[in-house]
């Protein structure tokens, strides 16, 4: 998403960032925290590079303005929040201690092309208490047998079954 740095961004970052995380069928909890990590980044961002005072819409503020980048990477059930903006400073020391920032598994930024970073976070789903990641319940093998009231099947017919083997060795 390309959005206009200005403070109006930080609304639509967040509206754009919900549907789409919506739209691919994460819980609601989870979305809360990426969309207060998007919040968060775009703010930044917009604090950095773009234009955070009232300026009447024929300001010459408006003749330069500069954009910023919202990107969501998932991968693993996880989702990277990538913020692209127009500088080269690294992060205020604030940005480090946002509690939505420090809620995220990592964070970092890099400064790909002269005038240009990006900030990311890596937000990751909170682990369901009780249950051992990777572990799945095993079912062990055993011989199954009718429930109650179930009759078995009737007498088999070898007949039938032979001329099923009969086809299928012919084809193989």
């Amino acid at each position: 998403m390309t959005l206009a740095a200005v403070p109006s961004a930080v609304n639509l970052a967040r509206l754009l960032v919900r549907f789409n995380l919506y739209r691919w069928a994460f819980d609601a909890g989870f979305i809360r925290r990426v969309v207060a990590v998007a919040e968060k980044l775009v703010v930044h961002a917009v604090a950095t590079t773009g234009v955070v005072e009232d300026e009447p819409l024929y300001a010459a503020a408006f003749d330069d303005l500069d954009v910023i980048v919202v990107r969501l990477r998932i991968f693993a059930g996880r989702v990277v929040v990538e913020v692209w903006d127009r500088t080269e400073a690294p992060p205020h020391e604030a940005l480090a201690t946002a509690l939505a920032v420090t809620d995220a598994e990592r964070w970092d930024f890099a400064v790909p092309l002269p005038g240009c970073r990006v900030v990311w976070c890596l937000v990751a789903p909170q682990p369901v208490a009780g249950v051992v990641e990777g572990w799945l319940p095993q079912r062990v093998p055993a011989p199954t047998r009718p429930g109650a009231g179930v009759r078995a099947a009737g007498p088999v017919n070898k007949e039938l079954l032979e001329r099923v083997l009969e086809g299928l060795r012919h084809v193989l």
